[in-house]
């Protein structure tokens, strides 16, 4: 999953990838079609950007149909599928709506393959909200389709396996990193008094959309047990399932913490990652964070449920994670204490040597290698194909 959290790069990002249309002649070696586009999701500006080098071109379709198809055979190499429920999901709540286009999708994939080759970045493995038998059916159908799944670690990779048994090829990259960018220039002092950290207390934060599966209200439940003075800001727009009268009553009464429910301006996320002592990821499950790859490209280490993922990530560089028991409130207020306890310094300077290793340039490799041995046999079908040196 790449959650929400690292979309609030997405205004500096946005300039970066220009889409081209399917009318203008190529400029690269192979042309993907990017579906659905998440505008202000740096995670797809980041992606592409890091393949341009190897020839790579990205355009933004507004709609993905059969007429779409039709006009695709001389302008696109390939489908770039990034979050598939949208598929069906947005044909209302029923069960018979989801099912229409989960058979509307079986068909299209299979008209699609006989053009196309077809890409899923496998984001999450399933809806974070209310999934069914009807989602993992859908997600079952693109598995069988794709020619090439993306997934960001070696767990998420065994568990795609198990759960899809897809039959194209699967590639582990892991998810790169979000690089220090330009924010709009703000009073950063008067952002320090909106969110009221004018003290000098340790401070925690919990940043992003806020939805259920993140939990977090157990790093509130957390920091009422503390004795100590350690603040927390919660930040971040409600997702339409998300309980927000809950987390307001949990909130209340307590000065140490402040919800902020609604969206944060690029400054103001910017500014309360950076002032944060950590960055705290209470989630309930995860396939693959921005939230935590955008804390340590800011030198913000991180409090976590001991998740395989988040363990997986962190393993390089032990100091920049401390971990808890998923769903433990106690366990976490625990974790808290037993951050604090390592120096700041050092804290600070593991979280940035493991987003020196998530570098996208480091990270993209995989992939781009898979796509220039498709140039290959799309140039010369008859022959052999090896994958080509990847471009560093």
């Amino acid at each position: 999953m790449v959650d929400e959290t690292a979309s609030r790069l997405g205004m500096s990002h946005e300039a970066a990838l220009r889409p081209a249309s399917a009318g203008v002649p190529r400029t690269a070696a192979f042309r993907i079609a990017c579906w659905p586009r998440s505008s202000g999701n740096a995670y797809q500006a980041e992606f592409y950007a890091a393949l341009r080098p190897s020839g790579v071109e990205v355009l933004y379709p507004p709609v993905i149909d059969d007429a779409w198809l039709r006009t695709t055979e001389q302008s696109v190499d390939a489908l770039h599928v990034h979050w598939p429920e949208s598929l069906w999901r947005t044909r209302g709540r029923s069960w018979l709506g989801h099912l229409r286009g989960i058979v509307g999708l079986e068909r299209f994939l299979q008209a699609a393959k006989r053009k196309l080759k077809l890409i899923w970045t496998v984001h999450n493995l399933e809806p974070h909200e209310s999934p069914s038998r009807l989602d993992r059916l859908g997600y079952s159908r693109l598995a069988r389709h794709a020619d090439l799944l993306i997934v960001h670690s070696r767990v998420s990779c065994e568990q795609l396996r198990a759960a899809y048994r897809p039959r194209g090829r699967v590639v582990m990259m892991y998810h790169g990193s979000y690089a220090r960018r330009p924010v709009p220039r703000e009073d950063h002092a008067r952002l320090r008094r909106q969110f009221g950290l004018e003290h000098r207390s340790p401070l925690g934060c919990c940043v992003g959309n806020l939805r259920e599966y993140k939990c977090f209200d157990l790093a509130v439940a957390a920091v009422r047990r503390m004795s100590r003075d350690f603040r927390l800001v919660v930040a971040g727009a409600p997702h339409p399932d998300f309980d927000l009268l809950r987390m307001s009553q949990l909130s209340a009464g307590d000065p140490r913490i402040r919800l902020i429910p609604r969206r944060l301006t690029d400054a103001e996320f910017d500014e309360l990652v950076s002032l944060s002592t950590a960055v705290l990821l209470p989630y309930r499950k995860i396939t693959s964070s921005g939230a935590l790859l955008f804390a340590l490209a800011r030198g913000r280490s991180v409090i976590a449920s001991d998740l395989p993922y988040f363990r997986e990530i962190c393993a390089p560089e032990p100091e920049a994670a401390t971990f808890f028991a998923p769903g433990d409130s106690a366990g976490l207020a625990r974790a808290i204490e037993r951050h604090l306890e390592i120096p700041e310094p050092r804290r600070c300077a593991a979280a940035l040597r493991l987003s020196a290793h998530y570098a996208w340039d480091r990270c993209i490799p995989p992939v781009a290698a898979v796509l220039q041995q498709w140039v290959r046999q799309k140039q010369d079908p008859s022959g052999d194909t090896l994958l080509c040196p990847v471009p560093r």
